[in-house]
């Protein structure tokens, strides 16, 4: 069971981070404390943080504890019980209502605070699909040393131009002419093309959670309040490429669907990979991982000039495909020793606050 940390609730009207309501702490910027695994107290300690990009109640109704199934985080627990390091644990979910730059901001905070310690070795950042592309603007708010000098950043399938399942302008006609191929044009197809509206508005936070994520300028007029376009516009604005190019290293990692994922996922009973198989047909012409085209998940090299690695066969939520989870955890695990060498030789340098 984690533990919640509640750090702020975004007011898009005043601008400011607040001390939440018990109904907003749902929807709020937040910690989730899980296991605390030293097995050698005289070593220092490797944070993994999990990102997912989602919500607490999304999660859980619960404003005091996580269940260790939310994220997936029952098999990165597992995982790291069995490692002889020392580990804690930690999954972020980031504010419903804010910008994602406001989010950066606050995370890289947070990470300023972990560097610090003299006890850290490693500050590990899982960022999933939109806290991926998030992690690109972190680095440029970090204001320590030590987290220049102990941060890693793990992009995983991050929509770096966007996403169409963010974009309502593109999205919607998109839907419209599926149905219509499968249906023809009337009634039915008329009646089904507003269902799946109703439900994608429905599971929409409707907020700058989703919209910042948009293809630049495919937010209705009417929804603009809520959508930050400088998000994924300025994403490889040279203060970021830099702040990047700054920390001890950054992964990018891409997913996409093949002939195996849609197979796996059935017999996995992966509800969530299945409807992403079928996405990736009616939506992406079969070119992503069900929510970002993999074209996309890589536009991150040339500006950074990074080679991406690839997860065969994996959809988007590679947190609920352990297989695909075990292989980002390899590469987490050989940066994580790399890192603690590199930091054994910096331990008599005098850390400082620019």
């Amino acid at each position: 069971m984690g533990n919640i940390q509640v750090v702020g609730k975004w007011n898009d009207d005043t601008k400011t981070w607040n001390t939440p309501t018990h109904d907003e702490v749902g929807k709020s910027f937040l910690y989730c404390d899980y296991d605390y695994i030293i097995n050698n107290p005289k070593e220092g300690i490797n944070y993994i943080i999990v990102c997912d990009g989602k919500r607490l109640n999304l999660h859980t109704f619960d404003t005091e504890n996580i269940s260790e199934h939310a994220a997936n985080m029952t098999h990165i627990l597992s995982h790291y019980r069995n490692m002889n390091g020392n580990y804690i644990i930690k999954l972020v979910l980031v504010d419903n209502d804010a910008p994602i730059i406001e989010d950066a901001k606050k995370f890289a905070k947070y990470i300023d605070m972990l560097a610090s310690k003299k006890t850290t070795n490693s500050v590990n950042l899982l960022g999933l699909s939109k806290c991926g592309a998030m992690s690109m603007y972190i680095p440029r708010f970090l204001k320590t040393t030590e987290a220049f000098d102990k941060l890693n950043i793990y992009s995983i399938a991050a929509p770096y131009k966007g996403t169409k399942i963010a974009s309502p302008k593109m999205l919607y006609p998109d839907l419209h002419k599926v149905v219509q191929k499968r249906l023809g044009k009337g009634l039915l197809s008329e009646l089904v093309y507003k269902g799946m509206i109703e439900l994608y508005e429905y599971l929409c936070s409707n907020s700058h959670m989703d919209y910042d994520i948009a293809v630049p300028g495919e937010v209705p007029q009417e929804r603009r309040y809520l959508y930050d376009a400088s998000f994924i516009r300025d994403i490889f604005d040279k203060k970021n490429i830099d702040g990047v190019k700054r920390i001890n290293s950054f992964t990018n990692i891409t997913t996409g669907i093949d002939e195996n994922t849609l197979p796996e996922a059935i017999r996995t009973i992966n509800v969530t990979g299945i409807c992403l198989c079928f996405l990736d047909e009616l939506v992406f012409d079969k070119n992503s991982d069900g929510m970002v085209r993999v074209k996309d998940q890589k536009a991150v090299e040339k500006p950074l000039g990074i080679n991406s690695v690839k997860i065969e066969s994996a959809h988007h939520d590679v947190y609920s495909n352990n297989r695909a989870y075990d292989q980002v955890l390899d590469i987490v695990d050989d940066t994580i020793e790399e890192t603690n060498d590199k930091i054994l030789t910096l331990n008599n340098k005098k850390y400082h606050i620019y």
